[in-house]
């Protein structure tokens, strides 16, 4: 790569918003450049570094014979019922939508391409922007708005994988690690192998809980919580009472001095077109991945209910309860099925219902364990207590526990001529977050990061001698497996050193005063020394 080609701008004053020092040193060396709150534009300069990154990862795949596909970024609107997407219309009429989770369109392309298990393993990866809806962006790269995404997904026979499910998972942390990054993996679901890559940090934005004696890191969104022991207590008859103004638990329960954890909080939701009234405990929140999990759907169908859904739902807004509830599925958590008497919404402005009780006055629910999990939860492996933790997510593994659906399955012909249902491995990496999170933890990674591992300086490029000279020796180093990056470029020496050094080569090769006898200084930072060398000695070093 020659400098010459393409536009290096390191700053000598940093902008005043940047907050993380590994966007200090991103925006410094030109590497990225601030769009907006979240959004970052990758220079020229950058893209090289973007592009070693997801080299590095395709590379590892290519090891393993996954083959490269790519989404649109359209689905067919059918997938996704009464979707808020953006939408189209084709010149048939099919109406499509702009974004939506894309596991609908492998899934078809694996239904028209397998059938028997010499169909299998169909492994394939593809590389696609992703854009959060999260308005607490911060922290430039670590915490983006817009990032890139790589994705892995492994379509497998039974016994293939088993082979993989654990090498896989394995392998991605080591390929992290090598990036500088002290990985730690966060435990989803207890029957699962899926996890978080996660960087531990009290700025994160995601949170989990550690067992020191266990040495295992739970996400609050997944933790299994064990049902309470339920204090028997006599049901009282339902009583409603007037609450003017009343809204929110926190209201209610200064309202009533009632303990909160008697206070049903309600939650409703719509999947595709249908609404769903969900009840926690008042002290709780609701997991959207418990929850998304316990219905077999995708977190992101899950959309907050409107007005008119609430209308349908013949209920109002703050006073939701169970009792009277239309037109709706009714999902109660499981410390809800243990709470006596408790107090919740009548369904009518300005009224709650005192002596709730889950036998008598929820019917046909669904139940489960639909909430984070906290610090006053115990380890579901050993029982002890647990610390909360901070942390930013850089990639997922996906196992096929969290995968397999009823309503998905695709199945296949073993080599005994059974119907057998496949299994699925998906894995995901932020490639802006391995970036971010890499400087951010030390600024020495950066040489992990850049596609180059040698420099070459030409001090006069003018010079006939010093420009031929330059280029002979980038010819050589090329041939020799080297990745060389050449500064062809006509601008002060010392600017030449300085940004050399920023940029922190180990090794820089300097054509200077002596080009015209074929003589150069070799300097080595490992090695600490400076050696005049004439170009055949390149070969011994």
């Amino acid at each position: 790569m020659r400098l010459s080609k393409f536009y290096l701008n390191i700053l000598k004053e940093l902008p005043k918003s940047i907050e993380s020092r590994s966007g200090q040193l991103l925006v410094k060396l030109g590497i990225i450049k601030k769009h907006g709150k979240g959004i970052y534009f990758f220079t020229p300069f950058g893209m090289n570094i973007l592009k070693n990154v997801e080299k590095t990862l395709t590379e590892k795949l290519a090891l393993e014979n996954f083959s490269e596909i790519d989404i649109p970024i359209i689905n067919l609107k059918n997938n996704f019922g009464d979707s808020e997407y953006f939408s189209s219309k084709d010149i048939d009429g099919k109406y499509y939508l702009t974004t939506g989770p894309n596991s609908f369109i492998y899934e078809d392309y694996l239904k028209s391409t397998v059938n028997s298990y010499k169909d299998l393993p169909v492994e394939c990866y593809y590389i696609s922007k992703k854009a959060y809806n999260d308005n607490k962006s911060n922290l430039e790269l670590i915490n983006p708005i817009s990032s890139k995404k790589f994705k892995s997904i492994s379509a497998l026979t039974e016994e293939q994988y088993i082979e993989r499910v654990d090498k896989y998972l394995q392998d991605t942390v080591d390929l992290i690690k090598k990036f500088g990054i002290d990985i730690q993996k966060i435990n989803k679901f207890e029957e699962s192998k899926g996890i978080f890559y996660a960087w531990i940090d009290n700025r994160g934005k995601e949170k989990s809980l550690y067992c020191s004696k266990c040495d295992r890191y739970y996400d609050v969104n997944f933790m299994e919580i064990s049902d309470p022991d339920k204090h028997i207590e006599e049901e009282k008859e339902i009583e409603k009472f007037k609450t003017p103004n009343i809204k929110t638990i926190e209201e209610l329960q200064k309202f009533t001095g009632a303990d909160v954890k008697k206070l049903l909080k309600a939650v409703l939701v719509k999947i595709l077109d249908k609404n769903y009234a969900i009840f926690i405990r008042g002290d709780r929140e609701l997991s959207n991945k418990k929850l998304a999990n316990l219905l077999k759907t995708d977190e992101n169908l899950i959309k907050q209910a409107s007005e008119s859904d609430l209308h349908k739902m013949n209920t109002v807004g703050g006073f939701v309860g169970p009792i009277g509830l239309e037109n709706c599925d009714i999902i109660v958590d499981n410390e809800v099925k243990n709470i006596n008497n408790g107090i919740s919404g009548a369904n009518e402005l300005d009224y709650h219902i005192k002596n709730i009780n889950y036998s008598r006055d929820f019917e046909k629910c669904i139940t489960g364990d639909i909430v984070k999990a906290g610090v006053e939860d115990a380890c579901p492996k050993c029982g002890e207590s647990l610390d909360l933790c901070n942390y930013f997510k850089i990639g997922e593994y996906k196992d096929n526990t969290e995968l397999s659906s009823e309503d998905k399955e695709i199945k296949y012909i073993n080599n005994q001529s059974k119907e057998k249902i496949i299994n699925k491995i998906e894995n995901t990496i932020d490639i802006f977050k391995i970036i971010g999170v890499s400087l951010e933890i030390d600024g020495e990674n950066l040489k992990q990061l850049l596609p180059w591992d040698i420099s070459i300086l030409i001090l006069k490029p003018d010079d006939e001698n010093s420009f031929s000279l330059g280029e002979k020796i980038y010819g050589q180093l090329l041939k020799k497996g080297k990745k060389p990056l050449l500064d062809d470029r006509n601008i002060k020496i010392g600017q030449k050193f300085k940004e050399n050094e920023i940029l922190g080569f180990e090794e820089t090769i300097v054509i200077g005063r002596k080009a015209k006898e074929g003589i150069v200084e070799y300097q080595n930072n490992k090695k600490s020394g400076k050696l005049e060398i004439t170009i055949d000695y390149l070969d011994k070093l």
